[in-house]
């Protein structure tokens, strides 16, 4: 924190007016490679994006630099996921939006879930007066869930109403409005090709174990059902003991389960642990849940992650 005030003192205020580039862009810093790439396709050429955490980053334990810090004072517009999945980044996004950055959270604007602590799942809102009811939710029953991308139509809201927050610092909004319309429309069609994709999964192998507590809006949206996690958990700051696993396992025979979903961040070591305790008769399969992938991965966009993971779990248990 001593370090944050040091570095808001040498950048300054933050300002009330909006600063351009040279070439007119506005300065957008996203906290995540997902956000950054949404929030690319919204702006367009009208801003220049730049995201602090790379792709295979972790935002449940990413720590951003002193000079990430500076950047986050610096930028026109910080795009964040709110809901506390930028577990390390709440106070220095509290400090840099007392200093006059104006931040958009996601969250603040579509229709949450919200995590119960006993696998379940309930509809809420996150409006203005309870934008941060997310906050501590590593292990707290009545946390938002903050994994919202993994529904496209909930992304889709939030690319219109991040349409309007770009637009008004720009200086050309119905512009950027529209991009961020188009933008949405492409999204939904992404949700009809993934409904497609699904389609061929029987009722009865509609059912999830996955690595955390990331896929409940997915699971909401396709009509699945998660029957257990191997970190029961909405971060992955928490570690499963040998019980956990053991009754995971208990739970994988019961409801014949098919596939474990694990996800490109998680621990080498924990999959193969889990690989171990489950046997040969259920597949581990590896999906891209919080992050982008390299370019040239096929999952280095939003939208190919989505569609990428639908396939993989089309697979893993279709037909």
């Amino acid at each position: 924190m001593l370090i944050l005030a040091l570095l808001l003192t040498a950048c300054g205020s933050g300002g009330e007016s909006t600063e351009v580039d040279a070439d007119g862009a506005l300065s957008i810093v996203a906290t995540t490679s997902i956000l950054a790439d949404v929030a690319g396709q919204v702006a367009g050429d009208s801003a220049r994006v730049t995201t602090l955490m790379e792709p295979g980053a972790d935002p449940h334990n990413f720590e951003a630099s002193a000079q990430q810090l500076a950047a986050l004072q610096e930028a026109d517009l910080i795009v964040a996921n709110g809901a506390n999945l930028e577990e390390h980044l709440t106070a220095p996004l509290a400090e840099v939006e007392r200093a006059g950055v104006p931040v958009f959270s996601a969250t603040d604007h579509i229709a949450t879930l919200t995590f119960t602590g006993d696998g379940q799942q309930e509809a809420a809102h996150a409006g203005e007066d309870d934008q941060h009811a997310g906050d501590g939710h590593d292990d707290e029953a009545g946390g938002v869930d903050p994994h919202f991308w993994m529904d496209p139509i909930r992304m889709a809201d939030v690319s219109r109403a991040l349409g309007e927050q770009i637009g008004e610092l720009s200086g050309d909004p119905d512009a950027i409005t529209g991009h961020a319309q188009e933008y949405a429309a492409r999204l939904e069609e992404l949700d009809a090709d993934i409904n497609e994709t699904l389609a061929p999964i029987p009722d009865d192998a509609r059912t999830l174990v996955t690595n955390h507590e990331a896929f409940n809006y997915f699971a909401d949206r396709y009509g699945f059902t998660i029957v257990g996690t191997v970190i029961p958990s909405l971060s992955t700051g928490a570690e499963p003991s040998a019980r956990d696993l053991e009754e995971l396992v208990h739970t994988i025979e019961q409801h014949q389960v098919r596939a474990v979903f694990t996800e490109a961040t998680a621990p080498e070591q924990l999959t193969q642990a889990l690989a171990a305790e489950v046997g040969t008769d259920v597949q581990i399969v590896e999906l891209h849940s919080e992050t982008l992938g390299e370019e040239g991965s096929g999952v280095s966009t939003y939208a190919d992650m989505l569609a990428a993971n639908a396939e993989l779990v089309a697979q893993a248990l279709g037909g």
